[in-house]
């Protein structure tokens, strides 16, 4: 993308507050479902619904 990698985290931190469950699920789907984060993390998937709404 271009940004910093403090940038992009803190922009992350911020939408994962306003994020719709149906954006969440176009944008995972568009980054073909990602099982883990930059850092390494394990990203929660669809299978947790509670995650999702």
């Amino acid at each position: 993308m271009g940004e910093s990698v403090e940038k992009v985290h803190r922009s992350a931190e911020e939408m994962e507050h306003i994020i719709t469950p149906e954006i969440e699920r176009r944008l995972s789907d568009l980054l073909s479902n990602p099982k883990k984060d930059p850092h390494g993390a394990p990203i929660p998937g669809r299978h947790d619904e509670s995650i999702l709404g």
